[in-house]
């Protein structure tokens, strides 16, 4: 008999066992996402804090020597068109565009972070980097080309836009949260630039009248796809550059999503049942081999 018993104990523990492999399957596939999210999310807030940090001891002869520089290079740019980022690319090869890498970044480097982009009200905090081709768009924010460098002065217009709606990442999935007044900050070598949210509006990638630089004004426009996982069309949020006493960018990163949260509180929930579910049925095994 025990070895009827054992026999009819091993057949009834194969579809328990299946069972807790789908689970397992199953939660892994619920914290990928999750897991992903919070690396990237690490490394943008890593990338960020590096670059402020890289620049606190510069001299302020050597940051506007810099400004300077970049600001002369603004002056240069009424001939170069702004191109919607997902439709259109420029090729890497031509003088302009290796001249245009050149600015804020150290000699022999093309992929460095440029600037560093802080939204309090939505807690992002994210790296700049040169251009909008899809592997600088997965590790930060891109600088569209023909745009103004983001360091401020009078006829100047920066673009910088962002995915949103990455399953890895959180970059700027809430930049539809942001609100007329909200204050936008960015750290290009070492100096605060604060500009005050103006306008949003929803134009279609062809529509980028309002991406020029207008006169006497120091401008900032912020771009990503919309509406969500659909992306036939762009938001965009301008703001314009107000004087501040700010001289340090306010570290506003969040790693932490709340869909984050509740995917882990989901998971521990389909632990928790299948835990209670596998020492019930191996209490109920034990008192029928006693009987």
């Amino acid at each position: 008999m025990p070895s009827m018993r054992a026999s009819l104990s091993r057949t009834s523990n194969k579809p328990v066992m299946i069972s807790l492999v789908l689970v397992i399957v199953g939660v892994i596939t619920l914290l990928y996402p999750v897991a992903a999210a919070y690396i990237y999310n690490a490394f943008h807030a890593r990338e960020a804090q590096k670059y402020v940090d890289s620049h606190k001891d510069m001299s302020d002869a050597d940051r506007e020597r810099w400004i300077a520089q970049d600001q002369s290079y603004n002056e240069r740019l009424a001939h170069i068109p702004i191109l919607d980022p997902w439709l259109s690319r420029v090729s890497k090869d031509s003088g302009l565009y290796r001249e245009y890498l050149a600015q804020l970044n150290a000699p022999g480097t093309d992929d460095a972070v440029m600037s560093v982009v802080s939204i309090p009200s939505i807690a992002t905090t994210l790296p700049v980097f040169h251009g909008t081709d899809d592997e600088i768009l997965d590790k930060g924010l891109g600088h569209i080309y023909g745009s103004s460098l983001p360091v401020g002065g009078p006829n100047t217009h920066a673009v910088i836009t962002g995915h949103s709606g990455l399953a890895e990442a959180t970059m700027f999935d809430h930049l539809e949260k942001v609100q007329v007044g909200d204050m936008v900050y960015v750290d290009t070598v070492g100096k605060v630039l604060t500009y005050k949210v103006t306008n949003t509006e929803v134009v279609l990638p062809q529509e980028i009248e309002s991406l020029r630089a207008q006169n006497e004004k120091d401008l900032l426009t912020l771009i990503t796809c919309t509406p969500y996982a659909i992306n036939t069309h762009r938001l965009l949020v301008h703001a314009e550059r107000v004087e501040t006493e700010e001289h340090s960018l306010p570290q506003t990163a969040s790693r932490w999503e709340t869909w984050m949260l509740w995917r882990i509180l989901a998971a521990l929930a389909i632990l928790a049942v299948v835990v209670g579910i596998y020492l019930r049925r191996r209490s109920g095994n034990k008192e029928n081999e006693k009987a």
